[in-house]
This record gives C-alpha cells, sequence and structure tokens, in this order.
C-alpha cells in the first residue's frame, strides 16, 4: 500500500501542477466523495487524476499516435477523456499501488478458477482503451497496480485506459493495460465473450467453434477455397521453419489459439444459413462484408460499429461478418434487428506481445471464411449501390492476380513521412520499388488472396526479417515486426510483391463530402458541385490529374448520433429517387463506371 502522509490540502494543492480549474475540480472531488483522494502523498507520487484538465488534453493530443486525417476523433476522444476526469464519482479511484502476488491476467487462470468461485484478474483493455467491467478495475502492469472500485456493489464500471486520466504508474511502458476482477459464476461471468470461457461452457451456451486450426485442417480439401485457406493459415497451426524467425516470434500454442472464433450464441441461426449448406462450401459464405472492434457495450466504438452494421442493412442486400476482440459485447446487436449480421468472438491479443490492435483486422478476414470480402473500419457507413464492390473484387482478383485491393489513400505518403521502410522502397528518388501510391487499409479480397493476407500476417507474428535486396537496384533488409500498423503493413506487402491494381477512393475522406448528393435533383443531370466533387488530391507519379471517388462508403464517420441522421437521409432520398443512377465522380462530373473507363484511361484507378 502507499504511505499515508500528514500533510494538509493546501500541500496538495502545491504539488497539483495543473490550472485553476484543476484545483476546482480536486476540490470539487473531495468535498463531493472524500474517500477518493485521501491523505496526500509525497513528491515523487503526485495524485494525477485530477491533475490540469488543458495541460492533461495538450498532452493526450500530443502523445496520440496515428495519421493526420484522424485529427479530429482524437479530439473527440480528449474530450471524453476531459468527461472522466470530471466525473470522478462514477469511480473511486484506490490510493494504493498493489503488488500482485502472483495475480494471473490470462484466460488459463479464469478458467480453472471456475468452480473455486474466487474473483480472477483477466485482461479487459490495452491503453487507451475503455474496461467495462462487472468489479473491480486495476490499471497498471505486471508487478505494479492501481485499483478502481465500482461505487456500487454490483454496477458496471467504466475506465478510460489512459495516462491522461490515471496516474502513470510505469512511465515508459509500453504494456500498461486494465484488468478486470470477474467472479466465475456471475450474469457478467456468463455475458463474456464466449472464447474468455472454457471450452465445454461456450459449447454448452451455444457459441460452437467458426475457425479454427483444426476446422482449416479437415476442409483443406474442400475446392480451392478450402485449399487457399489452408495456404494461409497452416504455419499458425504447426511446426513450420521455411523462413527464419526473430526474438519476438509468437509462440505456436499462442498463435494456434489466435486463430480461433466462435459464432455469438445469438446468431448461430444466421450462421447456419449462411454458412451450413452442404457440399464443399459448407463453412463458407458467397459474399460479405467484415468488420473488428473491440470496446465496452455502451462505448463510442460500439455505437459507430451498431450503425456500420445498420447501414449495410439499409443499403446492401449482403451479409456483414463482425469479429469482437473485446471482452463483452452490445445486447443491441440482435438477429431480429440485424438478420444478415453474423457477430463471432475472438481472443484479443496481449499486451505482452507488444502487436498492434489493427492486426486483428487480418486475423478478422481469416476468420470469416468468404469468397469475396469487402473489409469496413467502426469508423465507416455504406451508402447506395455499395454492394458493386462486390462485382468488381471478382473480377479483378483472380488466380492470376491473388492480392487484395486497396482503395487510393487521399495522402501521397512518401519518404518524407515516417516509416522504417521508406528505405526499401525508395533506395532513390523515383522510389523505383514502391509500385502504388499509399493505399487506404479497406481492402477488398477474394478466397485466391487468403494466402497472402495470412502469409503477411505470419511475418509479422513470427517477427521475421525480408532480405536485403542486391542488383541493378540494392535495397536493405526490413524486420516486418517493426512496421507498426495494418496500413503500413498491407502497403508494403503490396509494393514487396509487386501489386499494380489500386481502386478509385470508394471509401469518402468525411462524411460531410456527401453534401452535394443531398442537393442534387434529377434535372442536374451529371453535374456535380463544391468540395466533394473535387478529385483526390494528384500526385507527381501515379494520379497526374487525381483519383476518382466512388460514394460507396463514408470514412471518419466518427460520431454514431450524426451517422444516424445521415444514414436516414440518404435512405429518404434514395427512396424518393432522388438519387444519381452512378455516383462515380471524377472532374467534377458523374460517371457511370464503363464510361469513365471509356472517356478516361488515363484515371488508373480502378471502377
Amino acid at each position: 500500500m502507499a504511505r499515508k502522509n500528514e500533510l494538509s490540502l493546501g500541500a496538495c494543492v502545491k504539488y497539483n501542477i495543473g490550472s485553476f480549474f484543476a484545483v476546482f475540480c480536486l476540490g470539487w472531488i473531495v468535498i463531493s466523495n472524500p474517500t477518493v483522494l485521501g491523505p496526500c502523498p509525497v513528491h515523487d507520487e503526485p495524485v494525477k487524476l485530477a491533475q490540469g484538465v488543458s495541460e492533461a488534453l495538450k498532452s493526450w493530443k500530443a502523445q496520440r499516435k496515428g495519421p493526420s486525417e484522424d485529427e479530429d476523433e482524437d479530439d473527440e476522444e480528449a474530450e471524453e477523456a476531459e468527461e472522466v476526469v470530471l466525473e470522478n464519482h462514477v469511480y473511486q479511484m484506490s490510493a494504493a499501488r498493489l503488488q500482485a502476488q502472483g495475480a494471473p491476467g490470462a484466460l488459463d487462470a479464469l478458467h480453472s478458477a471456475k468452480e473455486a468461485g474466487t474473483p480472477q484478474w483477466v485482461f479487459c483493455a490495452a491503453q487507451w482503451q475503455d474496461c467495462t467491467c462487472g468489479g473491480a478495475v486495476r490499471w497498471g502492469n505486471k508487478e505494479t497496480w492501481a485499483v478502481m472500485e465500482p461505487k456500487k456493489k454490483g454496477e458496471l464500471l467504466t475506465v478510460r485506459c489512459s495516462v491522461q486520466v490515471l496516474e502513470d504508474l510505469l512511465p515508459g511502458d509500453d504494456g500498461k493495460h486494465c484488468e478486470c476482477q470477474v467472479l466465475p459464476g456471475s450474469a457478467f461471468y456468463r455475458g463474456l465473450n464466449p472464447m474468455w470461457l472454457p471450452d465445454a461452457e461456450a459449447e454448452r451456451l451455444g457459441a460452437p467453434l467458426a475457425s479454427s486450426c483444426e476446422l482449416w485442417a479437415k476442409a483443406k480439401g474442400q475446392g480451392a477455397w478450402g485449399a487457399q485457406q489452408w495456404r494461409a493459415t497452416e504455419f499458425f497451426c504447426g511446426p513450420w521453419d521455411q523462413e527464419p524467425s526473430g526474438d519476438r516470434e509468437i509462440d505456436l500454442d499462442t498463435m494456434r489459439k489466435l486463430m480461433r472464433a466462435r459464432v455469438d450464441a445469438r446468431f448461430t441461426e444466421v450462421y447456419h444459413k449462411y454458412f451450413g449448406r452442404p457440399g464443399e462450401k459448407q463453412g463458407w459464405a458467397d459474399r460479405a462484408y467484415v468488420n473488428y472492434f473491440a470496446g465496452p457495450p455502451d462505448g463510442k466504438h460500439a455505437k459507430m460499429t451498431e450503425e456500420l452494421i445498420r447501414s449495410v442493412h439499409t443499403f446492401s442486400s449482403e451479409l456483414i461478418v463482425v469479429v469482437n476482440f473485446g471482452m463483452t459485447c452490445s445486447s443491441q446487436l440482435t438477429a431480429k434487428r440485424f438478420p444478415r449480421l453474423v457477430l463471432l468472438h475472438a481472443e484479443p491479443m496481449d499486451v505482452e506481445l507488444h502487436r498492434g490492435f489493427n492486426f486483428n483486422k487480418l486475423r478478422a478476414f481469416l476468420f470469416a471464411r468468404v469468397l469475396t470480402g469487402v473489409g469496413l473500419d467502426s469508423d465507416q457507413f455504406v451508402a447506395p449501390y455499395v454492394d458493386r464492390l462486390f462485382e468488381m473484387t471478382e473480377r479483378e482478383i483472380t488466380k492470376s492476380y491473388p492480392f487484395p485491393i486497396m482503395p487510393v489513400h487521399f495522402l501521397d505518403r512518401g519518404p518524407k513521412d515516417l516509416g522504417v521502410w521508406w528505405g526499401r522502397y525508395c533506395p532513390d528518388t523515383a522510389c523505383s520499388l514502391q509500385t502504388m501510391r499509399w493505399g487506404h487499409a479497406h481492402p477488398t479480397w477474394t478466397f485466391w488472396a487468403l494466402p497472402f493476407i495470412g502469409r503477411w500476417l505470419r511475418r509479422n507474428f513470427r517477427d521475421e526479417t525480408l532480405p536485403e535486396i542486391v542488383g541493378k537496384v540494392s535495397a536493405p533488409a526490413l524486420r516486418v515486426v517493426e512496421i507498426p500498423e495494418d496500413e503500413d503493413l498491407l502497403n508494403v506487402a503490396l509494393w514487396e510483391e509487386k501489386a499494380t491494381k489500386q481502386w478509385c477512393k470508394f471509401d469518402i475522406t468525411d462524411p460531410m463530402e456527401f453534401q452535394f448528393l443531398f442537393e442534387w435533383r434529377a434535372r442536374s443531370g451529371n453535374k456535380c458541385g463544391g468540395p466533394g466533387c473535387a478529385n483526390i488530391y494528384a500526385d507527381r507519379r501515379f494520379y497526374k490529374h487525381g483519383a476518382a471517388k466512388l460514394f460507396y462508403t463514408a470514412h471518419h464517420a466518427v460520431n454514431p448520433a450524426e451517422t444516424h441522421k445521415q444514414v436516414d437521409r440518404i435512405e429518404k432520398k434514395f427512396k424518393e429517387k432522388n438519387w444519381p443512377a452512378s455516383t462515380v465522380v471524377y472532374n467534377q462530373k458523374l460517371w457511370a463506371p464503363e464510361e469513365l473507363r471509356k472517356a478516361h484511361p488515363e484515371a488508373v484507378c480502378l471502377v
């Protein structure tokens, strides 16, 4: 326990580095709930829970990692952090650092404790994410923890696991995370992601396996799709040493566990409808959108995901597969409400693996088992004609071109940007080993591209290194695990394998760009005006005249309430027949895809 000290509140105020506003907040917290603060710590353990809000939010934005197009979302997340700071009555933070006495965070410990009914600590959320728990939450890593208790026994506790809200117990440790104290057999326990339960209990609750090494091996002789799936996953399932691995390799037992996914019990009938047909295609769906997410059931990302699912049910006739990597899932997701949703659950990657959350995207693509897939992130919604993406994908991704295809990015990334890979693909001023402009990580694929997806996830999981390039053009080796995000890896992978195809921009940069479509009338014909009608920015090499846009999905839809309104508005316009027959935009005009290809062969990107 942290040492208590006989210091006055005035001394505390001296050591609180925040502004007058922070002092006001601190006083309010003490008055409303005296147990929160306790005696003032000594200099080396300052109270950071109520640190200056303005300073904290500035630091939050400065420390957040991610491309510049996500700055608005970061602002909103910072506002959420401020709300947590100002509403500390939701939970009270222990004044102590707890030394863990062998308290396990692994799921195996939870399984073994079931019969004993002993509360166990299990992983809940990584840094910067929210943890919602039916008991206490602890924040830290390894042997150093701070514990937060619900205000009332039995109520859910939501904690923002961030150094801008909680004390930074371990400066410089990127493994800081939150764990949830779970009582086996409790109602909260029964509502967990079924991958967190013992296999027998998950099966008893009606959550069958949809993906596993055993299922993939058994089906490898069932059609070309079964063979390609096994080619994509065999190295996660058994001994494989055809390429040397590094010291950050994930061990085989862990990789096998990371290949498992279960169907949510609420969606087993939907699953059997789409995946349960007899014959070679048993276990496969023809087409599906595929999404992945994690977050508390009432959190922002869960609500964003729900709006994405709703938009698919509004504008598409196809299935959507959503893979939950979080601890729990919203009760709002039901088969009655969303009859073309299949909800899968998978285990998160342990923080000790030091892999970014977004690599779960590639795991989700492997779990989905769809002949043709379209990847969608939770901060997207779809619009009329989105199903054309499946026809486009089946046309372009074949046995002779077995690579996923991504839409062109609105940013032209290059050596001026950060990234360990630029030395390899831009060994000269012409960037001669970069085969395409930077793509946005919303890929589409057919089963022919599954080996590519698995191969590059393997290179990350096994910590492989791409060898030095020698010859006319020389380039340095590249350690794959040093590529930090899914988008970075997919671009590097496509360049490395000399891929050349790229979609025009079907993931429109911001929902606001749809405004011209709300103003469009039949008499407007193919005229297009406003910011949404401008081409994607030109570059000197790949798109000298800019790239076309396909208004099939919107990206950066980070406000669920606004997304709900916009989807309703689009639906109303579409039903009133006040929507163009095609929403392909190039050079301030609306085009039918075939007309654009004929009139502008130089457009390069595919429609």
